[in-house]
């Protein structure tokens, strides 16, 4: 990552995702224990932990 952000302008402060990832090989995994979720909320977060917070 820190390779990718020296390549483009200003260390990629500022800079989108999109341009940062742009030259990685970026490779797809399966999440077999469905570990990868969107947490945002405290209910999302909630059901992911089966924890009462």
């Amino acid at each position: 990552m820190r390779r990718a952000a020296a390549s483009i302008p200003d260390e990629g402060r500022n800079q989108s995702m999109r341009a940062l990832l742009a030259d990685l090989a970026i490779a797809a995994l399966p999440d077999l224990s469905d570990s990868a979720r969107d947490i945002d909320t405290w209910e999302d977060y909630r059901s992911f932990t089966k924890e009462d917070v």
